[in-house]
């Protein structure tokens, strides 16, 4: 009955606990890396378009929000571009918009031929 308790505790305790922004983010570009074809990237579950649509249902933190796409690299930030850009989604990166663009920008300029 203890070992059943302790089971179902644990499941109670990390089965309903809500990934963060970061995790998410990170989750993405994991899948991203990882998957054979374009058509299973679209269909993810954490491709960027799915998780802004995730992160409007659960009305998430802005700053969460930010604090996790301000952690990836410029190469990974491109994976979030298109998303970063949209008009809808202006509410989620409001506090970091500027710095996001400008991450996306010295990156596209590093890597454009000269």
């Amino acid at each position: 009955m203890k070992k059943y308790f302790l089971v179902l505790a644990a499941f109670a305790i990390f089965g309903c606990t809500k990934n963060s922004p970061s995790q998410e983010v990170g989750e993405a570009v994991q899948a991203n890396a990882e998957a054979e074809s374009k058509l299973e990237w679209d269909r993810s579950n954490v491709n960027p378009e799915a998780l802004f649509e995730k992160w409007h249902r659960e009305k998430k933190n802005p700053v969460e929000v930010c604090k996790g796409l301000q952690g990836l690299s410029g190469q990974d930030l491109t994976l979030f571009e298109e998303e970063i850009v949209q008009e809808k989604n202006k509410e989620l990166v409001a506090p970091c918009k500027e710095t996001l663009q400008k991450t996306l920008e010295d990156y596209w300029a590093s890597v454009r031929p000269e």
